[in-house]
């Protein structure tokens, strides 16, 4: 089931959350002007990744500028980068965050769920041999937690198969105090 969300004065779309943490948060993405298939890569040691997001918060409790410290006995948070703005420079923040998402292709294997609560795609539009979803499998966990009281934009864009970045789009986590 998804969160009903709303819209903030900039037409945003505002989800709320009781918890900092324990949510799943997912990037469907579909092919973009050129046709071509999104990418599948949510981590590069040597660069940006296909999937590409950034927050306007510092999250977790204890955020560093080590990328990927998602493990047990060495978790870090994710540091922000605000205004958000995709260049080679934050490789490390947008790979500290995505590195924590898997990226799947097959409708059953979504971490989505439609009113039967079987696994599927959101998108109604297209077939599902032409997405891709990004999604936190196990939730949003305490090294990474949103910050309580506090609106966070996540701004994400996947690049297609070849390096092109499609479009960014933004949403609000709004976390209650």
């Amino acid at each position: 089931m998804l969160d009903v969300p709303t819209l903030n004065p900039d037409g945003i779309l505002v989800y709320g959350k009781p918890v900092p943490q324990g949510f799943l948060i997912y990037v469907e993405a579909q092919p973009g002007i050129s046709g071509r298939p999104a990418g599948r890569s949510t981590f590069n040691p040597e660069g940006m990744p296909d999937l590409q997001m950034l927050v306007s918060n510092d999250l977790g409790i204890n955020p560093t500028a080590k990328v990927c410290d998602a493990t047990p006995g060495d978790l870090g948070g994710v540091l922000k980068v605000d205004p958000p703005v995709f260049a080679e420079t934050v490789a490390d923040s947008v790979n500290d965050l995505t590195c924590r998402f898997d990226a799947r292709s097959l409708s059953s294997d979504a971490c989505t769920k439609d009113n039967n609560f079987n696994n599927r795609f959101v998108s109604p539009v297209l077939p599902s041999a032409r997405l891709v979803q990004f999604c936190t499998s196990t939730g949003v966990g305490q090294e990474y937690r949103f910050p309580p009281g506090a609106e966070t934009k996540v701004t994400a864009r996947v690049r297609d198969d070849r390096g092109n970045p499609g479009p960014e789009n933004s949403i609000i986590i709004k976390i209650d105090p």
